[in-house]
C-alpha cells in the first residue's frame, strides 16, 4: 500500500496538475486508490 501513497501524492500532481496537501493523508490514500483503479482497472491489489 506504500506505493499507493506515493502514487496519489506525486503522480496525481504531475499527471493532473493537482496539488495534494500532505495534511490530507486519508483523502490522499482514498484518492490514489480510486484514481489507480480508474487508470489501471486491470491492476489487482
Amino acid at each position: 500500500m506504500e506505493r499507493i501513497d506515493k502514487f496519489s501524492s506525486e503522480n496525481l500532481e504531475s499527471m493532473f496538475g493537482m496539488s495534494i496537501p500532505s495534511s490530507v493523508s486519508e483523502d490522499d490514500r482514498l484518492c490514489g486508490d480510486c484514481v489507480r483503479d480508474l487508470l489501471e482497472p486491470q491492476h489487482d491489489i
